[in-house]
């Protein structure tokens, strides 16, 4: 329910006859018995749960990500932070990113230069989906740029030297 499933296969659905050549990916412990996807025929490929290493593969059949997660969904303050992994891993791999930020926690990424923000609704991913095909070099350009934007906000620079450095600054005090 977190992770925005059904607004997945609600979307595919109302799309896959738009056009033709779209296909879908879906990660995670999700499969054919969750929800009927018996529409979607042999446009909808389930790949379970993978491992770090397998995610690369999977990536470079794809162009978009969409990641519709809700928060709260299971329980009084239970939310996945922004992003998710798989999305960082997807938009490292040149995979452009549509994501929704309900409670407000991107801090380094341009929204519709980096990343696409939705909502976690089928109209905010349908429109945002048809802009996407009809302007394939704002796709290309947010999968570029989001790829250089993720390196660097995820990169060893970035989120190692802070925490080295708050934990020498501990090692030292307490060393005093």
């Amino acid at each position: 329910e977190d992770k925005g499933y059904d607004i997945f296969i609600e979307f595919a659905k109302t799309i896959v006859n738009r056009y033709d050549f779209i296909n879908f990916h879906i990660i995670g412990g999700f499969n054919e018995e969750d929800i009927d996807v018996s529409e979607l025929k042999e446009k909808v490929k389930f790949y379970g749960y993978q491992n770090f290493d397998s995610l690369s593969s999977i990536f470079q059949k794809m162009d978009v990500l969409i990641s519709p997660n809700k928060a709260f969904m299971l329980g009084k303050g239970a939310f996945d932070g922004f992003p998710l992994g798989t999305v960082v891993e997807a938009a490292l791999n040149g995979v452009c990113v549509l994501i929704t930020d309900e409670l407000k926690q991107n801090n380094a990424f341009v929204p519709n230069v980096d990343l696409i923000l939705i909502d976690s609704d089928i109209d905010s991913i349908v429109k945002n989906i048809i802009n996407l095909i009809e302007n394939p070099q704002k796709l290309y350009l947010i999968s570029q740029n989001g790829k250089e934007k993720f390196i660097q906000v995820y990169s060893n620079e970035t989120q190692m030297k802070p925490r080295i450095a708050i934990l020498l600054n501990e090692i030292v005090e307490t060393t005093k």
